[in-house]
């Protein structure tokens, strides 16, 4: 027996060998697979960095990462990794993500160095009964909106809790990002809805297989002929009131047929006025509440509607009388500055800054005393455009003007009419109207 198995042994182990082979193959091709995986970072106007790296099925993402960011000299806390709009986490796999893939892994990059620390612009859209209100922000792609949301809600004097935030349908978390959202920089500006937290059941989507919108969306109904278009079609309603720094301009988003009530208590909410004090006017005729775009002769080819507003008191023809009583000092100053005699108001005039953006010639128009420092107005104007006073030149003729300069000293009068100064990049004076202002 002995010297029998040492003998059987060659004849058995052919025939059993090539079976055994090709069945442990498979689980070692899977396990010791590795799958290409790109990250990619863009860049504005530029092309993507991409980097490539391979990864076992259940390799943990956080070794490609702290690669990554080594690779970039950027400290691990200063990137953000999303795949398919998902944040990834460390100890995320694509097995533990359910994914075998087929091909390339492209998961998204926003590095401080790079995307991260170029902002980007948001939009938070509100719609009210007085129509469509927006508040920007600027902020990063890896910043996450609570700070955005905090300062919205205090904007319009809510708690946070009462309020809800969307992106594409999709209700956001305070700690979500830009990023998370999958958006970058060379997207543009990214518009995020807020609604009150008891409008849910007004923001259904509609049935599987429509096209119909939402109704929250208030589309105008594009079968209901031209007539009904033109009655649901919003028109950009602006309301100026000027005081001794400049035009303060609010824009308000309006149908045609819906009163002027509701802009008006906004607009005075929101400069903490009452609306009996205040006296809103259009082409030198005062708007009674119940008037409405319509009723006042406008329609949406005309473009904005332009309302001016002023202090109720504020006499036309001269100081106010003094039996009559004074207006409150604070609102006053919220919706004119401080008072002024008819005689200091004729002496006003009107400056236009000029900027050249993307979107081609902006205007931004102010009233201002002959001998009133250009200060106030360069600081208002930066302030409007949300930029730095040291990033832009002022210049009148050719001629780079001073914050002490001076309407009278730059030797303007009365009866030259309006006087134009041209805003252009500090790094391009004297560029003219080839200049271009990122004006907002």
């Amino acid at each position: 027996a002995p010297p029998s198995a040492p003998a059987s042994a060659p004849a058995s182990a052919p025939a059993s060998a090539p079976p055994s082979a090709p069945a442990s193959v498979p689980p070692k091709a899977t396990t010791d697979a590795k799958f290409d995986i790109q990250v990619i970072a863009e860049r504005e106007s530029k092309e993507p960095i991409t980097v490539d790296f391979e990864m076992g099925l259940k390799t943990q993402f956080g070794k490609m990462m702290r690669s990554w960011c080594q690779h970039n000299s950027l400290p691990e806390d200063a990137a953000v990794f999303t795949l398919d709009g998902r944040p990834l986490k460390p100890g995320d796999s694509l097995d533990s993500l359910g994914l075998v893939p087929t091909g390339p892994v492209k998961i998204q990059a926003c590095q401080a160095g790079l995307v991260a620390a170029e902002k980007i612009e948001v939009h938070v859209v509100a719609m009210g009964d007085g129509g469509e209100n927006v508040v920007e922000f600027k902020m990063k792609v890896s910043t996450a909106f609570e700070k955005m949301m905090a300062a919205w809600c205090k904007h319009h004097s809510l708690d946070q809790s009462e309020a809800v935030f969307e992106f594409e349908g999709r209700v956001l978390k305070a700690e979500d990002t830009p990023a998370s959202c999958n958006w970058s920089v060379a997207r543009g500006a990214l518009k995020i809805n807020a609604r009150p937290r008891g409008d849910e059941p007004t923001r259904q989507a509609p049935p599987s297989g429509t096209a119909q919108a939402p109704s929250s969306c208030k589309e105008p109904d594009r079968g209901g002929g031209a007539a009904n278009a033109e009655d649901t079609a919003k028109i950009q309603v602006q309301v100026i009131a000027v005081d001794d720094e400049g035009e303060h301009v609010i824009d308000f988003k309006m149908r045609l047929h819906m009163p002027f009530e509701k802009m008006m208590k906004a607009w005075c909410k929101h400069h903490d006025v009452d609306l009996s004090d205040a006296l809103f006017e259009f082409h030198g005729r005062e708007l009674k509440p119940e008037d409405t775009p319509s009723s006042v002769g406008w329609s949406p080819s005309e473009g904005t509607l332009r309302v001016q507003a002023r202090p109720r008191d504020e006499e036309e023809d001269g100081p106010t009388p003094a039996s009559a009583p004074e207006p409150s000092a604070d609102k006053e100053q919220q919706l004119q500055g401080t008072s002024e005699p008819t005689s200091d108001e004729a002496s006003k005039i009107q400056v236009n800054i000029v900027a050249w953006g993307e979107d081609g010639r902006n205007v931004l128009d102010f009233k201002m005393k002959l001998s009133t420092p250009f200060e106030k107005l360069m600081k208002a104007w930066c302030q409007h455009h949300s930029l730095d006073l040291t990033e832009v030149v002022f210049e009148l003729r050719g001629r780079q003007l001073t914050q002490s300069d001076s309407p009278q000293s730059c030797g303007w009068t009365l009866s030259q009419g309006t006087l134009e100064i041209e805003a252009t990049p500090s790094a391009q004076p004297g560029s003219g109207g080839d200049a271009k202002v990122d004006v907002q």
